[in-house]
């Protein structure tokens, strides 16, 4: 039975749509933030020691890679965030109705 009367605000069940979509919004401005991040000079090190400069070139390297993968996961994880609470409404809406039609009874 679905009933005709309003939905009530989902915030009841303690879920807040527009504050998961912002940290949702936030999550993949910051993985773009991270992936930009400039390492390039950590390969154009130079210094007396060849074993350092190495060290850092290979610091470098591995820094790319370890950004690019948190940058990557930040991104999904904002994706799976907004997807969460596109869910989330939809769920919450279902189950206000199932309250609210009970309320007559």
């Amino acid at each position: 039975m679905v009933s005709d009367r309003p939905y009530p605000t989902t915030a009841g069940f303690g879920i807040r749509p527009d504050e998961i979509a912002r940290t949702a919004d936030a999550w993949r401005a910051q993985s773009v933030v991270i992936r930009d991040v400039d390492v390039a000079a950590l390969e154009r090190v130079s210094c007396p020691s060849s074993r350092v400069a190495s060290a850092l070139r290979a610091a470098a390297s591995a820094a790319r890679n370890a950004t690019a993968a948190f940058a990557d996961r930040l991104e999904a994880m904002g994706m799976i965030l907004h997807r969460l609470r596109i869910d989330s409404d939809i769920e919450d809406r279902a189950a206000a109705t199932s309250f609210t039609d009970l309320s007559g009874r």
